[in-house]
């Protein structure tokens, strides 16, 4: 829910669909104030202010309380509100306005309403208008020209070290020897069973190794899966994205945004990416290796998730040209197939995509996993085995496993995999192919 504030009739046509409560800024500081009552606020919601009723020690307190909490906490304004506040350190989304009455004059009414119409001057009022539908785009395999990354940068850096020999400003810890192990999924295609693969590593993993420290980072802005797979409260890092624009990038502040799902794995640490999506938190390429550099300092076994798409995209780059190790999910698809072969060449430094070039060697970093067998045919599943292998190796074949996919998805059944010897294989293949040097 939207926990609306302001003092202005207006509500940005982008939250006006969904569920909300608008308060003024005297209503929002009275309940503030009520100790009986309170703010309710619950992890889900997003507080959104109005600028225009802040003054500096009203955000001061609202910084302090956000820091201390995990609520999430936005600010805009309209673009023709012509207001800026020194004072501020939280970023500020712009939402656009458009004049009612400008559009009346532009679209003339009826001449029978014309005929009788009183014209008064009133107050702008807000036409709702529909959220339009997530545009649909295309699978990157069905894409024939490839976008060159001209603005990430990303070649400048070849590994974890180099991105941490290049961070600036970002304080150190005492466990900055620390030797974790970082392992990347990735898959330019869905439905390779790329997030379920990664988080039945994380759950073997972590269950196998009750003293290790283990993170799950979910890189999918867009479309995050893995709250959804693991059924999850959202709790994500957008307050340590604000906190990290403000200048106070130590761990502790990261460490409050991890989500836990004790039932799953109590020594899992979750990094969820934000329920909204910030758009300019896509570009700022510092940001994410900061995030990285301390789980990196603070984990001993990191598995990420990545987005399906990559070739204009900062936060996959980054983090692939970073990490240890690269799984490649498949099935036996053959469009799956060609797309788990296209992205080896870009990979290799065929493909015309900036931030992958041979030097980088990131295919010898690569493996791919088979999550899903052909039911019908073991001389196709050998085939593609055989073809896969002469590019990179083939780390784990999980066979015909759907039911066990449906059973954790649907009743969080993740003990399944135990009672699955051939699986419980597989995953320990993933992890020493995640561990060899």
């Amino acid at each position: 829910m939207y926990l609306i504030v302001t003092n202005d009739k207006r509500i940005p046509k982008e939250m006006q669909n969904f569920d909300k409560e608008v308060w003024t800024r005297d209503e929002f500081v009275q309940k503030a104030a009520n100790s009986e009552e309170g703010l309710s606020i619950g992890d889900d919601d997003v507080l959104c202010l109005n600028i225009g009723v802040l003054d500096e020690t009203l955000y001061e307190a609202l910084r302090a309380y956000e820091l201390d909490s995990d609520i999430q906490v936005e600010y805009y304004k309209f673009d023709n509100q012509d207001i800026e506040l020194s004072y501020m350190k939280s970023p500020v989304n712009v939402y656009k306005y458009e004049d009612d009455k400008k559009k009346a004059k532009e679209e003339p009414a009826p001449v029978e309403e014309i005929e009788e119409q009183v014209i008064v001057d009133e107050e702008p009022k807000v036409v709702e208008i529909p959220k339009p539908e997530p545009e649909v785009v295309a699978p990157v395999v069905e894409q024939k020209e490839v976008q060159l990354n001209k603005k990430s940068g990303v070649e400048d850096f070849a590994n974890l070290a180099s991105l941490i020999e290049n961070v600036d400003d970002v304080s150190t810890t005492d466990n900055a020897d620390a030797d974790a192990k970082i392992l990347a999924f990735y898959s330019a295609k869905g439905g390779s069973s790329k997030s379920t693969t990664a988080l039945m590593t994380v759950y073997h993993y972590a269950k196998t190794h009750p003293t290790a420290r283990v993170a799950c980072l979910d890189l999918d802005v867009y479309d995050p899966q893995v709250s959804i797979i693991a059924s999850m409260p959202h709790k994500s890092i957008a307050a340590y994205y604000k906190t990290y624009l403000a200048g106070e990038t130590e761990f502790e502040n990261l460490k409050k945004c991890a989500a836990a799902k004790p039932s799953f794995a109590q020594n899992v640490d979750f990094y969820l990416p934000p329920s909204l999506p910030i758009e300019e938190i896509n570009d700022n390429r510092d940001f994410w290796i900061c995030l990285l550099k301390h789980l990196s300092e603070h984990y001993d076994f990191i598995v990420i998730d990545t987005m399906p798409e990559f070739y204009d995209n900062i936060v996959a780059t980054t983090i692939l040209n970073a990490v240890d190790k690269v799984i490649i999910p498949s099935n036996t698809s053959i469009n799956s197939v060609k797309s788990v072969y296209k992205q080896l060449q870009i990979f290799a430094g065929d493909a015309r995509v900036a931030s992958f070039k041979p030097d980088k060697d990131l295919l010898n970093k690569c493996f791919v996993s088979i999550a899903k067998m052909n039911p019908k045919s073991t001389m196709v599943n050998a085939t593609i085995k055989e073809w896969f292998t002469k590019y990179v190796p083939v780390c784990a074949e999980f066979g015909i496993i759907e039911d066990e996919i449906e059973q954790m998805h649907w009743y969080q059944n993740w003990d399944i995999i135990f009672d699955r010897p051939e699986v419980v294989k597989q995953l320990e293949q993933i992890e020493d192919f995640s561990f060899q040097d």
